[in-house]
C-alpha cells in the first residue's frame, strides 16, 4: 500500500498562537531570468484524441510552461445550493521555487489571505493580522517543471502545489489528475479565458459514472476548468473551479514576491513592527520524508481520489 504523509499547513487563524522568534527573515534570493531553451511543442489536443494521449499530455504538462498567472474561483455546493466561493489569483515560479497566492473569501479586505514565497521562506498572512507565519521553504519541493516519476500503482502529487495547498492553483497541475486508473473521454472543444479547450470526462475504470469534467487547455494540458461530480454515481455536482484569465511564461518582478504589508493598511490591523511567527525550521529531504501531501486544513476538509480537494476553508 502507498504510504503517503499527510502534512498540513496551518493558516495563521488557525493556528495556535505562538511565541515570537527572534530568527532573521531572510532576504529573497535574486529571481533567476526565464530560460532561453526552447519549451516542448504543444500537445494540440483534438476531439480524435485518445485517452492515453490526453493522460500524457497531462501528466507532462508543468515541461510546457514556465511562469503562470491565473485568476479564477472556487464554488463548493451543498444540498441547498452553493455552500462557499472564493475568489483566487495566483502567480508560480516553479524554476525559482516561488509563488504567490491571493485568496479571498467575500469582498472584504479583511477575509484576505496571502501566501508568499520568495524561494527560501514561505509566508502566511491575513487580514486581520498583523503577524506573518513564517515557514522555510523545505528542500524537497525544489523540483522545477516537475514531471512525476511514472509508476504503475503509485501517484506522486507536484510537491510545488503540495506548500501551495489551494484548489484554483492545483489546476496548473494536471498531472495529479492523470495518475489513476481511468478513462479519459473527449467530448467537446471550447474556449475558456480566451484559450482553446477541450472538454473531457473522467471515469474511474472501476466506475460507468463521470467523476470529473475537466476544460483542458488544449496547447499545454492545463485545467482551466474542473468540475467534481458524487462518487454515488448521481452526477451530483459538488464543486466547480474557473479560471477567468490566465498568462504563461510571464517575467515575474522580484517584487511580486515580497511581503505586502501595505496592502492590509485598509483592514485597521496595524502594518508597523510586524514580527514573524516562524513555525517551522530546517529542511527536510525527499528521501527522509518518502512522498509528502500538503493540503490547507479548515475546520471540515475532505480529500477526494487525489487526495487534493479543500471542501471547505474558514476565515
Amino acid at each position: 500500500m502507498k504510504k503517503i504523509l499527510l502534512l498540513t499547513l496551518l493558516f495563521l487563524t488557525a493556528c495556535t498562537p505562538l511565541a515570537s522568534s527572534s530568527t532573521p527573515v531572510t532576504d529573497p534570493a535574486p529571481i533567476s531570468p526565464l530560460s532561453t531553451a526552447p519549451l516542448p511543442a504543444p500537445v494540440n489536443l483534438t476531439i480524435d484524441s485518445t485517452s492515453e494521449q490526453i493522460r500524457m499530455a497531462m501528466f507532462e504538462s508543468a515541461g510546457r510552461w514556465r511562469t503562470i498567472h491565473m485568476q479564477g474561483e472556487t464554488i463548493w455546493y451543498g444540498t441547498g445550493g452553493v455552500l462557499q466561493t472564493y475568489q483566487e489569483q495566483v502567480w508560480i515560479d516553479p524554476l525559482n521555487s516561488r509563488y504567490k497566492v491571493e485568496l479571498t473569501g467575500t469582498a472584504s479586505a479583511v477575509d484576505t489571505r496571502i501566501t508568499i514565497s520568495d524561494g527560501i521562506n514561505i509566508y502566511n498572512l491575513n487580514g486581520s493580522s498583523a503577524q506573518a507565519e513564517v515557514i522555510s521553504y523545505p528542500d524537497f519541493a525544489r523540483v522545477g517543471q516537475y514531471i512525476p516519476p511514472l509508476v504503475d500503482g503509485e501517484s506522486h502529487p507536484n510537491p510545488i502545489w503540495s506548500q501551495i495547498g489551494t484548489p484554483l492553483s492545483q489546476l496548473a497541475f494536471p498531472s495529479d489528475y492523470s495518475q489513476n486508473k481511468g478513462i479519459f473521454k473527449p467530448v467537446e472543444t471550447t474556449s475558456v479565458a480566451g484559450r482553446d479547450t477541450l472538454v473531457i470526462e473522467w471515469m474511474f475504470a472501476e466506475n460507468s459514472f463521470v467523476s470529473w469534467r475537466m476544460w483542458l487547455d488544449t496547447q499545454t494540458a492545463v485545467i482551466l476548468r474542473l468540475q467534481e461530480f458524487g462518487k454515488d454515481g448521481s452526477g451530483t455536482l459538488q464543486g466547480e473551479r474557473v479560471v477567468n484569465q490566465i498568462n504563461f511564461d510571464q517575467s515575474f518582478d522580484a517584487s511580486m514576491f515580497a511581503i505586502p504589508f501595505d496592502s492590509f493598511n485598509d483592514t485597521g490591523s496595524s502594518t508597523t513592527g510586524i514580527t514573524p511567527l516562524v513555525t517551522v525550521s530546517g529542511s527536510t529531504s525527499e528521501e527522509d520524508a518518502g512522498d509528502l501531501y500538503f493540503f490547507l486544513q479548515p475546520r471540515q476538509a475532505e480529500i477526494d481520489s487525489v487526495g487534493a480537494c479543500v471542501r471547505c476553508l474558514c476565515f
